[in-house]
């Protein structure tokens, strides 16, 4: 599961699904655990926010998540500043706001299509979908 949502920290409890990123799981205990955290929650940020399909793509082909848990309140440049992973990753929340003066995030147009799930703002999207396939 993907999610940059506060959400996802309770996604191993209550499914018994592994997240990629999560706040609570972005302790850092070692350099062997936190540099793959850190590495995969800066490719879930340029998934997310990036107005083309490619980086969603690559991030689905390398870590191949079976789902997206994302959050619609996160679409917007403001909210951003507000977002846990700010702080830890100043320079992805500073490209992220960018993205919104380039157009809207690919991710974003593709709820409609993909969503499988929604409980406001939240909406469960199929990774697979996201491919075309």
């Amino acid at each position: 599961m993907a999610s940059l949502s506060l959400e996802a920290d309770n996604i191993p409890s209550f499914t018994g699904r592994a997240v990629h990123s999560a706040r609570e799981y972005a302790i850092p205990y070692a350099s062997g655990y936190m540099t793959p955290l850190a590495e995969k929650t800066r490719a879930l940020i340029d998934a997310q926010y990036a107005i083309q399909r490619g980086p969603l793509e690559e991030y689905i082909k390398r870590y191949r998540p079976s789902y997206f848990l994302v959050d619609r309140t996160t679409f917007d440049a403001r909210a951003i500043a507000k977002k846990w992973w700010r702080a830890d990753y100043p320079e992805k929340a500073l490209w992220a706001q960018r993205q919104f003066l380039a157009g809207r995030p690919y991710l974003l147009q593709m709820l409609a299509n993909c969503g499988l799930f929604e409980s406001t703002p939240l909406v469960l999207v199929d990774a697979e979908c996201l491919l075309g396939k």
